[in-house]
């Protein structure tokens, strides 16, 4: 899997820390805070170039990659859902009344499609340890009440993943131990699957590792990663197991028509140990290609077309292209 692409820095012109990326058809999104507060960016997800102008929009933007159209800007305005065109900036629509809850308490969204309409999915907390979830359709603005569900979690920054009809959020589960002089609780990192639109949890294993839930649609195979494996969905067969290969799978995609895990490890074992991104064949996890390291920490890991890949580092975002 030899390459001969390089990393380049994105987004520096804007003064902004980033904290999120995206990608949707030819265009990559950048979310973060700058010295008057959140902004938005897109760039040309080849080449990293600016390909619209720096936006106002809250931190919890997505780039709506819809069918038959161009990428919008997706984010919660009062309780609107508004939809932007990332290249000018421009409101291509406004949805009123499509988020029903404080848009103060948000914490998370994603963009799923199920039955060929897209959906837009929020994360909720208003209290510690206590999570909701609700979808809208962005085309009509309309929840979708079979999404709508709640529970608890240890996580302050909690997260969720989609890979086409399913579902991925964390959950800990509490396992009580008792003893002659008292109990002892145990939280257990689970990631249970649910199914679209009904919204049933059809499924759960156990957390390996990494931060947040993995998930993606890879050569129309929906897969998922608990940290360290790669399953399948919803069976949750494993399709790869990447122990003593990767510290975590950061994303999952596919190059020139074979799905691969995109992986992060410590070069060596210490706190100042770089993190090495690399991209692993799924049919053969022991090979791999180098993408980049940074000295602290690689996150936000998302491919773009061609194979492209856009990731944080502690010194801003970076494009492999």
């Amino acid at each position: 899997m030899a390459d001969e692409r390089a990393v380049h820095p994105v987004g520096e012109e804007s003064g902004v820390r980033w904290e999120e990326t995206w990608t949707a058809g030819d265009l990559l999104l950048l979310t973060g805070y700058g010295p008057c507060g959140p902004r938005a960016r897109a760039y040309d997800a080849r080449t990293g170039d600016p390909a619209g102008p720096l936006l106002d929009t809250p931190p919890l933007s997505l780039l709506l990659d819809t069918p038959g159209g161009d990428p919008s800007v997706a984010h919660a305005e009062g309780h609107d859902l508004v939809l932007r065109d990332p290249r000018t900036g421009r409101v291509r629509e406004r949805l009123a009344g499509a988020v029903p809850w404080d848009p103060e308490h948000l914490l998370h969204v994603r963009v799923a499609e199920v039955a060929g309409r897209p959906l837009v999915l929020f994360l909720d907390s208003d209290t510690p340890r206590s999570y909701a979830r609700w979808a809208v359709d962005p085309a009509t603005g309309a929840p979708v009440d079979e999404l709508r569900g709640a529970w608890n979690c240890d996580h302050e920054h909690e997260r969720f993943a989609v890979a086409g009809p399913y579902l991925v959020v964390q959950a800990h589960e509490e396992e009580a131990y008792f003893f002659d002089d008292g109990v002892d609780i145990c939280y257990n990192s689970m990631l249970h699957l649910h199914g679209m639109p009904s919204g049933e949890r059809i499924g759960e294993v156990e957390r390996r590792a990494g931060w947040h839930p993995v998930a993606a649609v890879v050569g129309g195979r929906p897969l998922l990663s608990d940290g360290r494996r790669v399953l399948s969905l919803p069976d949750l067969e494993v399709v790869a197991d990447f122990e003593g290969l990767a510290d975590e799978i950061a994303a999952l995609a596919e190059w020139d028509g074979e799905p691969v895990a995109l992986a992060t490890r410590r070069a060596w074992r210490g706190a100042d140990a770089p993190d090495i991104l690399e991209a692993r064949p799924l049919a053969r996890p022991q090979e791999s290609t180098p993408i980049a390291h940074s000295p602290r920490y690689i996150d936000s890991v998302s491919v773009g077309p061609d194979g492209t890949v856009a990731f944080l580092t502690e010194s801003g975002a970076r494009l492999w292209s």
